[in-house]
């Protein structure tokens, strides 16, 4: 934060102060007494205010800018008060070390050019909304992305796991496109089985669990400071760019952490397997976006939005019609992340409620519960005021014990479910409903009402997917 004003402090300063003497001035930040500080917002709420203070030090040519712990309120409101402060308090230091005193008056006309407006700030102090973030460790989210790198590496001689064609370089017509597009496919839905093969099952699931985690931290400070990162720049288009771009690569990153897991499920090893890595993981990241990637063509061209044509390049990639996805996709994807950028800058005064809010009255989520328990229940074997019940109670435990995941065995899982409320009947009935179960193959040992299209990473709606299925079994 403090660094990021200065550069901006800098360009101002420089045209004010030519006269300014010396190869550079030195910024320090104090904090006093830091290491007694209060990480909690709740807690620093009942210390007293601390007004903020600067130490200018000619004979060194440095500011030493103060902040006590009890300048932080000052942080945790949606307008950039505190910043303005900040950026203030550095004008005030280098026009003291230039040997001119700065007006109120001045002082204001030129933190408004340096801040622009309100919105831009680059430091937010704000109540913690999920579990993610409460148990998040210090500093930034570390989403384990998809490699350019990775992918190109098993994009490379894709063609050739199916057989290239004889005589010509390329596949022409529709039977003939899906037809090779559906075997290269399922070449690269068995070579990532083989490779999961070597590793344990409890490492990979446990791996993604927390790429996941990593992930929706990332996805929530971005959407955090979207209303500020739109303030701070004059190029808008270049913003939404970005934060499309961010978008994405946590999509595609999400979506194949998933199939990941629902493949490891009958693919890997129960014990004795290899630990899996980070050089593992993104390896098979990059072949399971390469099999979604190839699926996309398949049914581009069944849907027939792409030319029934696939070239094949000499390194044995393919080569297709794109013009589908940059014409009418991309433009899609591209409204849809506007759309959400919006809604995230809409939402920056939501990570401020007023304290001691009213609570809503329950009543008529009461009578709701009542009447979608009369079709849930028949349905499932347990009612959702069971679910919600566990939902709040696993929450709970994570942040008693500040672990936000990992394994529980039979019994406490059972004993936990006891605790929630559900009966021997219900505790089966919501287990089996909720349960991603260990299998023998792709195609057996599937949990009654599924079929094998259920399997198939590149569905929709799939009822063993990890979305439908969020409890994953480890062992038998």
């Amino acid at each position: 934060c403090i660094e990021s004003w200065v550069t901006r402090v800098a360009a101002i300063a420089a045209r004010e102060w030519p006269n300014l003497t010396g190869p550079s001035v030195e910024i320090r930040l104090e904090l006093p007494n830091f290491a007694n500080w209060k990480s909690s917002s709740k807690t620093s709420e009942s210390i007293a205010f601390e007004d903020l203070s600067i130490a200018v030090d000619a004979g060194t040519s440095s500011i030493s800018l103060i902040i006590p712990e009890g300048y932080l309120q000052k942080f945790g409101t949606p307008k950039n008060v505190a910043e303005k402060d900040v950026v203030a308090a550095l004008l005030n230091g280098v026009a003291r070390l230039a040997g001119s005193q700065l007006s109120n008056e001045k002082c204001l006309i030129l933190t408004r050019e340096i801040t622009r407006n309100d919105d831009a700030r680059f430091f937010h102090i704000v109540l913690a909304r999920n579990v993610e973030q409460i148990l998040a460790e210090v500093g930034r989210a570390k989403p384990l992305f998809i490699r350019e790198e990775d992918f190109t590496l098993a994009y490379q001689g894709v063609a050739d796991l199916v057989g290239r064609p004889e005589k010509t370089k390329e596949i022409v017509g529709r039977d003939a496109c899906l037809d090779f597009l559906e075997k290269t496919v399922n070449k690269v839905w068995e070579r990532i089985e083989a490779k999961l093969k070597t590793f344990d099952r409890a490492t990979v699931v446990l791996s993604c669990f927390k790429a996941l985690e990593e992930i929706e931290r990332d996805d929530t400070s971005w959407n955090m400071t979207a209303r500020s990162q739109f303030a701070l720049y004059d190029d808008k288009e270049n913003v939404h760019e970005v934060f499309q771009d961010r978008r994405s690569d946590r999509a595609k990153a999400s979506v194949c952490n998933r199939l990941i897991i629902e493949t490891a499920q009958y693919a890997c090893a129960s014990n004795g397997g290899r630990f899996f890595t980070e050089a593992d993981h993104l390896t098979i990241l990059a072949d399971m976006t390469l099999l979604i990637f190839l699926a996309n063509h398949r049914d581009v061209i069944a849907g027939g939005f792409m030319a029934a044509k696939i070239g094949i390049v000499p390194n044995g990639e393919l080569d297709v019609d794109e013009r589908f996805y940059a014409k009418v996709f991309s433009r899609y994807l591209t409204k849809r992340s506007r759309a959400a950028n919006e809604q995230a800058i809409a939402d920056y005064e939501s990570y401020f409620p007023e304290i001691n809010e009213p609570e809503e009255e329950s009543d008529g989520l009461e009578n709701a519960l009542d009447e979608f328990d009369k079709i849930f229940i028949p349905e499932f074997g347990f009612g959702v005021r069971l679910v919600i019940k566990a939902k709040n109670m696993f929450r709970e435990m994570a942040i008693s014990t500040e672990i936000p995941g990992g394994a529980l065995n039979e019994e406490v899982m059972l004993m936990f479910l006891r605790v929630c409320g559900f009966t021997p009947p219900e505790t089966e009935a919501f287990l089996n409903c909720f349960t991603l179960p260990i299998r023998s193959a792709w195609n057996k040992d599937l949990p009654a009402g599924c079929r094998e299209y259920d399997v198939y990473p590149w569905r929709h709606r799939r009822q063993l997917s990890l979305l439908s299925r969020p409890l994953v079994q480890l062992s038998s």
